[in-house]
């Protein structure tokens, strides 16, 4: 898995991409044991903690400022798919119930968060247009899988009313919401109240577990609850966290991803000899022809839905073209490309039963699973390989760093420490002197940005001074903390920067001691 990791940063190819090949690989060496992927494993200890880690660093503000486009991908796209790919298959095989049509057309309609997340931040997209396919992609899965829910349960019973569903998707969708939001108050709570590093990254640990659990208990969308769990904390982690944690916990985190992410896109590859033994059945022409056709269901449905999403709003509201500048086509063409399927869909397919309720073979089980397979192939391979060259045919650049907003957020924040040190008490020679040495850096700061251009035992003085120094450089850096803070709660101040000089303030308390 690291040695995939290399090359894949040698190769400047994403990840997921270079995992899937090299599980493909390692799947064709001969004697190699058959592995058995139990997708309860997927859904309970891989998504949660992989979703709750996307969720943790997505800002609210730019999903908040994008819903109607997320929503209109999450829900309306998912839910097109679904419906086109399950009448195209019902067509090409009329002996297989329709049904089965749309559980395949919900299996493989939502993009895959993590896949999302990982190109649209390697290939440096605009920033809205990132926002939106991770918004997209956190959303998504949880509508795909209560319609796969739904799909199979009419496969089931044989009767289906669009009115139950639609009650259903929305009691679902809001309960998994109401009970992330609830576990949110829970763990922040006790992040409040546990002030240690180590405990701090285990309650960060245990929280997406214990939201999708007890959603899932309650059978609302366990991954809308942690979704919602991970915005409700992530949001909040400059309150609740100090810099050692935050520090500390980045570290972890970032590496139990990197983990999961290779084990879950290898484990794709590696599923390769057991799919294409349970298609034995059917042959390989038609094999072909069905692959091209629902690949190319799925890639149109995102295109024809996209471009119509992106211009009919503000053709139709005066309000929403007044609020939201008309994105440029080729944007919208590089966000209707984007469509890589990965570990939900891959899951809810072997999650298929072998049998129905009432003892009647599951049918065309195989050939959902396998057409699942080869969709999360292609749109990985082909669409993920291809996404670079798109963009630079398209010449769609990341944004330009507003370079005044970060420096007005390094001046409020140097003004606020020195505004906090002159308030402070100072009783001794060596104190006003070490305030006098804390307070000159910050007038060195305001000074640079202004400027165009530009172990010991018992008592000493020096003892005295360095130690008032540390607790100067210490409430400073709390006012900056505080300030920067204020500010994004403001919206004056966006999450992405605000991480950024927030790590900054982190690394230099740290070494403080």
């Amino acid at each position: 898995m690291t040695g995939f990791g290399l090359l894949a940063k040698r190769l400047l190819i994403p990840e997921p991409i270079m995992m899937v090949l090299g599980g493909l690989g390692v799947s064709l060496i001969p004697g190699l044991p058959n592995i058995e992927l139990k997708p309860d494993y997927l859904f309970l200890l891989v998504l949660p903690p992989l979703l709750y880690a996307q969720a943790w660093t997505t800002s609210w503000q730019d999903f908040c400022l994008n819903l109607r486009s997320i929503t209109l991908l999450a829900v309306g796209l998912v839910l097109f798919t679904t419906l086109a790919v399950g009448f195209i298959f019902h067509l090409l095989l009329p002996g297989l119930p329709i049904q089965v049509g749309f559980i395949l057309g919900a299996i493989i309609s939502p993009p895959d968060a993590i896949a999302a997340a990982e190109i649209a931040q390697r290939l440096k997209l605009p920033k809205r247009l990132v926002a939106i396919l991770e918004g997209e992609s956190l959303v998504n899965d949880a509508t795909g899988l209560v319609a796969f829910k739904f799909a199979l349960a009419s496969l089931a019973t044989g009767s289906f009313s669009l009115g139950w569903a639609s009650v259903q998707l929305v009691a679902v969708s809001g309960g998994g919401v109401l009970v992330g939001w609830l576990v949110g108050l829970v763990f922040a709570w006790a992040l409040r109240v546990v002030k240690d590093d180590l405990l701090d990254i285990v309650i960060s640990l245990i929280a997406p577990f214990a939201s999708y659990i007890l959603a899932e208990h309650m059978h609302v969308s366990g991954v809308l609850a942690t979704v919602t769990c991970g915005l409700w904390l992530g949001t909040r982690s400059s309150e609740l966290l100090a810099s050692s944690t935050r520090l500390t916990g980045a570290a972890f985190w970032n590496m139990l991803v990197f983990m999961l992410n290779g084990l879950v896109f290898m484990l794709i590859g590696l599923q390769l000899p057991q799919v294409v033994r349970d298609i034995s059945s059917y042959g390989w022409k038609q094999l072909a022809w069905l692959s091209v056709i629902t690949c190319a269901v799925v890639v149109v449905t995102r295109i024809i839905w996209v471009f119509p999403g992106a211009y009919l709003p503000r053709q139709i509201s005066k309000r929403i073209r007044a609020a939201e500048p008309v994105p440029p086509w080729q944007n919208v063409a590089v966000l209707a490309w984007c469509g890589m399927r990965g570990v939900v869909s891959l899951a809810a397919a072997l999650a298929l039963p072998y049998q129905l309720p009432d003892g009647t073979a599951m049918p065309g089980r195989g050939l959902v699973i396998f057409l699942t397979f080869v969709v999360i192939l292609f749109t990985l391979i082909v669409q993920g390989l291809s996404l670079p060259w798109l963009i630079h045919l398209l010449k769609v650049h990341r944004d330009k760093v507003d370079e005044s907003a970060e420096q007005q957020a390094r001046k409020i924040s140097a003004e606020a420490a020195l505004r906090r040190l002159r308030r402070l008490p100072v009783n001794t020679e060596p104190e006003r002197e070490a305030l006098e040495r804390a307070s000159s850096r910050y007038d060195e700061r305001l000074a640079i940005i202004a400027d165009p251009v530009a172990g010991a035992f018992g008592w000493s003085p020096q003892l005295e001074r360095s130690l008032a120094t540390l607790r100067f450089r210490r409430e400073a850096l709390h006012a900056e903390r505080e300030a920067l803070i204020d500010l994004h709660r403001k919206d004056l101040l966006e999450k992405e920067l605000l991480m950024k000089l927030e790590r900054e303030l982190d690394l230099e308390e740290a070494r403080l001691g």
